[in-house]
């Protein structure tokens, strides 16, 4: 049932398969994906009002509990989800940016691991 639907797919890359992807493979499984973006943020909006699912991390799905998502567990064993910032290179010497960037990595390393 999880591969059969309809899937908002989250690529940062262009590359290859995706991890949900990946580990579907290795059950003999494929999905079909809908609707590709290239980070989460979106995902709540396109998902809600359709028939569309999608795998995002739990604390982000939560943010988004006003709209009346339905959340459930994933079907199949998910390894450590590790978020990364990207940018781009003509932004890694503006000011303003490398400020965010910085506090944006200090409350990452002040926040608690999932995994500890």
């Amino acid at each position: 049932m999880f591969a059969e639907a309809h899937h908002v797919a989250v690529f940062f890359k262009t590359e290859g398969p995706g991890l949900i992807d990946t580990l579907l493979a290795q059950q003999g499984l494929r999905r079909h994906q809908s609707v590709l973006v290239p980070d989460f943020s979106s995902v709540p909006h396109i998902v809600t009002g359709s028939d569309l699912i999608a795998t995002i991390p739990e604390k982000f799905a939560q943010l988004y509990a006003h709209l009346n998502l339905k959340f459930l567990d994933v079907p199949i064993v998910m390894p450590p989800f590790r978020l990364a910032a990207l940018w781009h290179e003509r932004r890694e010497s503006d000011p303003a940016h490398r400020w965010l960037r910085e506090k944006l990595t200090e409350f990452a390393l002040s926040r608690p691991r999932a995994d500890a």
